[in-house]
């Protein structure tokens, strides 16, 4: 499966640098190149409230899907995995997330000395 991400300023983010297989870049996040997007024929489109302003010209080419650019990357993940039909993985991903999250903050718990805070507020009438 071949990958085709968005960048910021031509580029991908440092963040997705590491991904295999080398993504194509389709313009970036502000300004998607719609005539390579057409190019590829998608089946489906995946976008975000930001790209608003052409969802006309996506939902032409291919059937799309806006997400909230907002929301919960574990909402994301369980999004996603409903639309590929890989409910189980995504919802793996999502419990392991949160059970070492649970691990940490019970390891936090043993380490953190309860403290009490003072703070002095000064208004001027």
């Amino acid at each position: 499966m071949e990958r085709y991400t968005l960048g910021t300023d031509q580029a991908l983010p440092d963040y997705l640098g590491d991904l295999p297989g080398d993504p194509t870049l389709l313009g970036t996040y502000e300004e998607p190149n719609i005539e390579q997007i057409l190019s590829l024929e998608p089946d489906l489109i995946i976008a975000t409230d930001a790209q608003e302003g052409i969802h006309d010209q996506l939902e032409s080419i291919a059937d799309t899907i806006v997400l909230d650019r907002m929301e919960d990357w574990k909402t994301v993940q369980l999004k996603m995995g409903e639309l590929l039909g890989q409910q189980e993985q995504a919802q793996k991903i999502v419990d392991d997330y949160n059970e070492k999250v649970s691990g940490l903050k019970e390891e936090l718990a043993k380490t953190v000395v309860e403290r009490q805070w003072l703070s002095f507020v000064h208004e001027t009438i």
